[in-house]
């Protein structure tokens, strides 16, 4: 009888074994997911039913889902107007639109200013910001070299205006016809957010091509923010800087030991904040080598303001080329990290 029992007690133990092996090699695949809690069940995301329009801020939205939770995206900026007293959406397109003068521009559909760009990008046409009666307007007067060194690549002179008392003359810009596209916002990573909370018609890009030798230049209206761009193809011989032709109505330019310029209202006191605001240029080669060493001069005039940037000489000697200048940003807003919050 102990002898059967034996036989049947080691029977039942591999046979347990036998049962329990398969079973901890699931456990040991699964990893963490093994013993199931109910940290490890995923639900699936709720639905957006819609935006609850007057929860709205400059920079955030509200959504209510499905589930009857909220979410609220923060945006990094302004995604808002404010237009009699509702938060409507930015639209940054730029759409054809007949100036003044009769020349075509392009400007944004809506938003809290209106920004205006040329058709044709000359030295007689410039970019025009304005805002609550304030406007600045901002013109490619022309890159400026040496008198003797203002050499083309096919070893002639380039044709440009001498500078009375200095020892410089200034190569004026040849038109370009604007090519005006649609881009995606830098405010909103739809792959995080619902696609209610992505943002549409925010950004616009307009680029001018060879506006100097082998330089183009282009503007990227986004949120509350416009910027150009100088893109240097390659090495430009001899070239000492850029000056451009300034154009404020109801507002005084102050430059600031950093390089920036800042718009003020013409009457405003000390306390007053700007209007616009122009933060220091930077040079950015292709290797992503930065260099702030760029000389701001700002004088006023009875035409307005001449604004002139001199490029660091070496730098740009042993830069990698293209070479991107970043001389003008209009920013009207801090630019914060993006994130969403369900309630």
């Amino acid at each position: 009888m102990k002898e059967w029992r034996r036989v049947l007690s080691c029977f039942l133990a591999v046979l347990l074994t036998v049962y329990l092996v398969p079973v901890q090699v699931m456990a040991e695949e699964l990893g963490d997911l093994w013993p199931p809690t109910t940290e490890n069940v995923v639900d699936a995301p709720a639905d957006v039913v819609g935006e609850i329009l007057e929860q709205r801020e400059e920079n955030r939205k509200e959504f209510l889902l499905t589930d009857g939770t909220r979410q609220v995206v923060i945006y990094p900026a302004a995604v808002h107007y404010q237009k009699d007293g509702y938060w409507e959406e930015i639209d940054n397109r730029l759409l054809p639109s007949a100036a003044q003068d009769g020349e075509t521009v392009y400007r944004n559909a809506a938003g809290m200013w209106d920004v205006s760009v040329p058709a044709e990008l000359n030295t007689a046409n410039g970019i025009t910001v304005s805002r609550s009666g304030y406007s600045l307007s901002f013109y490619l007067t022309g890159q400026l070299y040496e008198d003797d060194g203002a050499i083309s690549e096919s070893g002639s002179g380039y044709i440009g205006e001498e500078l009375p008392g200095e020892d410089m003359i200034c190569v004026p810009a040849d038109e370009s016809a604007a090519e005006v596209s649609s881009i995606a916002s830098t405010l909103a990573d739809e792959g995080q957010l619902q696609p209610e909370a992505a943002l549409n018609n925010q950004r616009s890009e307009t680029a001018y091509q060879d506006v100097y030798h082998d330089t183009d230049v282009t503007y990227d209206l986004d949120s509350n923010r416009l910027k150009e761009s100088l893109i240097l193809r390659s090495c430009p011989k001899e070239l000492l800087g850029y000056r451009y032709h300034l154009e404020a109505e109801n507002l005084r330019l102050e430059l600031q030991e950093d390089n920036r310029i800042l718009a003020y209202a013409k009457d405003a006191d000390s306390e007053a904040k700007p209007v616009f605001y122009m933060p220091a240029s930077y040079l950015l080669d292709a290797e992503n080598v930065c260099s702030d060493d760029i000389k701001v001069i700002l004088e006023e005039n009875e035409k307005g303001y001449e604004l002139r940037y001199y490029l660091p000489q070496d730098w740009m000697a042993d830069a990698s080329y293209p070479v991107v200048l970043d001389p003008v940003v209009f920013n009207l807003c801090p630019i914060r990290s993006p994130f969403g919050i369900k309630l």
